[in-house]
């Protein structure tokens, strides 16, 4: 070094500034323990225990209600499962009807309603329905039954007409794993399906 020269002064790093030390609150004492949270008082438990018997009973009952539930909506299925496909003829039968097409409502039918109602006749009862119609049909009724072994239906329709309501009751017969159409009525009164 030179005598003129004097050193320089390397630079000083910055003192720190003096952190805050925490204080303790004066109404929690300060612990490295953690202060449990107080829970809610726990409600006395008032209600009683049902006696085993009890249990037994209203399981019992619920049960048989359940099965008397189930055995009235395996009834309603099983009996549309049985009307489902008269049901089908009786309205493949009306919509012919409607369509004023009496040769394919006449093919439904079967050989005893053809031997008294010829398809000039169907025709012509097609013809007086279909001048009054003003909507469409709804079913009013239906029946099934097993009479000595032989499988019918009854469906009857109540179609709007210019003039009140006009009922048409179609019954139906099962022969050879077949329905078919055996009678047909119109009427002005309102019909029922079962006519016992």
């Amino acid at each position: 070094m030179q005598p003129d020269q004097q050193p320089t002064p390397q630079p000083q790093p910055a003192p720190e500034a003096p952190q805050p030390t925490p204080t303790p609150s004066p109404e929690v004492p300060q612990t490295d323990t953690p202060t449990p949270t107080a829970q809610p008082p726990v409600a006395p438990n008032n209600k009683k225990k049902l006696p085993l018997w009890a249990k037994i009973l209203l399981i019992s009952f619920g049960s048989v209600v359940g099965l008397i539930g189930l055995a009235i909506l395996g009834f309603y299925l099983y009996a549309n499962m049985l009307i489902s496909e008269p049901m089908k003829i009786s309205q493949q039968f009306v919509d012919a009807a409607q369509a004023n097409d009496p040769s394919a409502a006449y093919n439904l039918t079967s050989s005893e309603f053809k031997r008294v109602t010829k398809e000039e006749r169907l025709k012509s009862i097609f013809d007086q329905i279909n001048s009054e119609i003003q909507g469409e049909e709804k079913v009013s009724d239906k029946q099934y039954k097993i009479w000595n072994g032989v499988k019918s239906s009854t469906v009857i329709y109540s179609i709007p007409t210019n003039n009140g309501p006009t009922y048409v009751r179609v019954v139906l017969r099962e022969k050879n794993d077949k329905w078919e159409v055996i009678s047909m009525f119109t009427s002005k009164k309102e019909l029922k399906a079962d006519t016992n």
